[in-house]
């Protein structure tokens, strides 16, 4: 005897579906089933009412026109009630507003906060594996801590010769300083550092070189903003800057102005070579001048 569908079931089906999905669903529900009684499957008319009753969903519901105008009637007479009491009551109404506003503004300000400190160094490939060194002097107390985030220039050697668990290490110096295009100069950030530089951090190059400048002395990678500042519209590429109208050196690359949810902000990069004590400190472990930063390997602790 070839089993059917329970009849029950397709009525109710047919009952709270929506017109244009009935035929549809009504169908592959069918088809299924069919499908489960040729494979032998048991049960076969109860999993038909579990299917329908799966599809009792509000997507597949007839839309009840008469709740709709209820829901709508209410809507409005609620509306009207509360534009009544705000009326009747202004100042408690302005004092219950103004709270509530006041209230969601610093939510929203305090949550904008915390998910911008929290956003810090984030863009850069492997954030969660980059670290910045620092070392704790017992005895040597600056603003209340003896931590200090400043190295010894040959501690990167050292770490890179002794630590496998070491993936990339770099070191950077920071200072203020004046670039001079003739009679045009701004202060900037200088950040001088080593080609390593570019296999931790992200740093977008706009246009002309990006690691491979860092191995020529005399040149300069330029912020984007700072570029405009000094040659407008022209290209910046090949120009000289003179470092405080002193030593000149050669603009290489343009990149895109750092993001400022970074710990660190420059306009301008040098090849560290550049830094006035770098050749005398090459073995000197009690001068702290350098900034080290090491990129772990993965699943190193």
């Amino acid at each position: 005897m070839q089993v059917r569908p329970p009849k029950a079931a397709l009525r109710f089906l047919r009952w709270f579906c929506r017109q244009d999905y009935i035929e549809e669903i009504e169908g592959d529900l069918i088809e299924i089933f069919e499908d489960q009684v040729d494979k032998g499957s048991p049960n076969v008319r109860l999993k038909f009412w579990w299917q329908v009753i799966l599809h009792l969903r509000p997507d597949f519901i007839k839309n009840s026109t008469k709740n709709h105008l209820i829901n709508s009637d209410m809507l409005i007479h609620y509306l009207k009630v509360a534009f009544r009491n705000l009326s009747h009551h202004r100042l408690y109404s302005f004092i219950n507003l103004a709270g509530l506003t006041v209230g969601m503004t610093c939510f929203l300000l305090v949550a904008f906060y915390i998910q911008h400190q929290l956003s810090y160094d984030k863009h850069h490939p492997d954030s969660d594996r980059i670290f910045r060194i620092v070392q704790q002097q017992e005895g040597n107390t600056f603003r209340g801590s003896d931590v200090f985030a400043v190295t010894p220039r040959p501690l990167a050697s050292a770490i890179q010769e002794q630590m496998p668990e070491v993936e990339q290490v770099v070191r950077m110096g920071i200072e203020t300083d004046i670039l001079y295009k003739e009679d045009l100069f701004f202060p900037s950030t200088l950040l001088y550092t080593e080609t390593s530089f570019f296999d931790i951090f992200q740093l977008n190059i706009l246009t002309g070189e990006g690691r491979t400048a860092l191995e020529q002395p005399n040149a300069l990678l330029l912020s984007a903003s700072l570029a405009e500042k000094y040659f407008g519209q022209q290209e910046p590429i090949g120009k000289s800057l003179l470092l405080n109208d002193v030593k000149e050196f050669i603009v290489r690359g343009v990149f895109e102005d750092l993001p400022r949810n970074q710990h660190f902000y420059t306009d301008v990069i040098l090849p560290i070579e550049n830094l006035a004590n770098w050749d005398s400190e090459i073995q000197h472990w009690a001068s702290n001048s350098y900034y080290t930063y090491v990129k772990l390997a993965d699943g190193v602790d």
